[in-house]
């Protein structure tokens, strides 16, 4: 991504991803769980509310850059189909109350023909497990859609959101008996197959889960020092908390739902390892300090692994320059990844690699890193399948010759 990119992507910078009870959506065929939410006026909202219509069922949240991207396209869809019954129920998951109450006022003006409402089981709360998204549907990543049939029954399932160009959503409408151009159908179903695949080759042969190229920093290389402010607001350096350690390098912030569900794990990771010289170092970023601040105070004696700030915070919309000076950028020279990204370096300083989200593999994903850095990972805690040093670094292209 280059830098004629990186506004775009700050606002994109959330990628939603959270642990499911399920360990995948559930699959068309199903009858949609009814559940119940609240909307703005305090009324309850429920799936069942609109039976004999046509439902996309759309779950969002406020730190998802990539949801609150898909909502321009959804609302044309909304519009061109409501005339069929169609209904668009965006059902806020897996945030705070207090953030779906700020944002969906400010922004219904733009998304008329949206149904907002939210899951009452929200972020931080004793119920959190509860949500309808992950305990009712298997949802593990959001934007997620299941569009359902007048008869209540799930027809399609679109995890993730291309945008205007996505036609996955009016294909699975058609299978609904909704009235859509048939080109639409067809190019869905050839983007399917293409999937189908791509599905295929990776479960033939399952690519590693982390990346050893980040940005221009490749495997092997030291990392660059960098500037942070520690809970106590002073300035030190990466190198006063990383020398001779492997250290876990999360990117993380307050607004970011799985960057929050992720602490938990490596909390235990910090403790699990200390032993071991392995360090977990958080870097708050694309943040507020006071975000920042008040978390440290609600959190300093749940959390006990380190947590520092970047002195950018969060760069003013086109501050080109003020991005370019954020931690991650540094160490990338240009580029900017999801919240949350972790990366692992060995005790030598030298970048070993990186991984995007949390999930259900996040645990095989960072042992794997950590045995690559050296570190004793025990039989039990070691991956299902171990991927070496050079994995996914594809070889240099050798230059033609005549």
């Amino acid at each position: 991504m280059k830098l004629r990119s990186l506004l775009t992507a700050l606002a994109l910078v959330a990628t939603g991803f959270f642990t499911s009870a399920h360990a995948e959506p559930l699959a068309p065929g199903t009858v949609a769980p009814d559940f119940a939410m609240k909307n703005l006026a305090g009324a309850d909202v429920r799936l069942a509310d609109y039976k004999g219509k046509v439902v996309i069922l759309d779950f969002w949240a406020t730190w998802c850059g990539p949801c609150i991207a898909s909502f321009p396209h959804t609302q044309k869809l909304a519009a061109k189909y409501k005339d069929q019954g169609v209904v668009v129920l965006a059902s806020g998951t897996s945030d705070t109350i207090a953030k779906f109450r700020e944002w969906i006022p400010a922004n219904q003006p733009k998304y008329l023909d949206l149904v907002f409402a939210w899951d009452t089981h929200e972020r931080d709360s004793a119920t959190f497990a509860d949500r309808a998204a992950s305990k009712l549907y298997g949802v593990t990543g959001i934007p997620t859609q299941f569009v359902i049939g007048r008869d209540g029954v799930i027809v399609g399932v679109i995890v993730g959101n291309g945008g205007e160009k996505d036609p996955r959503t009016e294909a699975a409408l058609a299978k609904a008996g909704v009235n859509v151009d048939g080109a639409i159908v067809a190019q869905a179903d050839e983007k399917a197959k293409v999937a189908a695949a791509a599905a295929a080759e990776r479960a033939k042969n399952p690519p590693p889960p982390f990346r050893e190229t980040y940005g221009k920093l490749k495997a092997g290389e030291l990392v660059p020092d960098f500037e942070v402010i520690t809970p106590e607001g002073k300035t030190a350096k990466f190198s006063d908390f990383a020398k001779g350690k492997t250290v876990i390098l999360d990117f993380w912030a307050t607004w970011c739902g799985p960057c929050q569900q992720a602490m938990p794990h490596y909390e235990k990771l910090s403790h699990d390892y200390a032993a071991k010289n392995v360090i977990v170092l958080g870097v708050c970023s694309f943040d507020t300090r006071e975000a920042y601040d008040k978390w440290v105070i609600t959190n300093r004696t749940k959390y006990t692994f380190q947590t520092v700030f970047d002195p950018i915070g969060k760069p003013a919309s086109g501050d080109k320059a003020a991005m370019l000076k954020t931690v991650m950028l540094q160490l990338t020279r240009g580029v900017t990844t999801p919240l949350p990204t972790t990366l692992v370096i060995n005790a030598e300083g030298k970048f070993v690699g990186f991984y995007v989200g949390y999930g259900d593999t996040t645990h095989d994903t960072l042992a794997n890193l950590l045995m690559i850095a050296g570190v004793d990972v025990s039989v039990a805690e070691r991956p299902m399948k171990f991927y070496p040093a050079g994995s996914t670094i594809k070889p240099a292209v050798a230059p033609k010759t005549d």
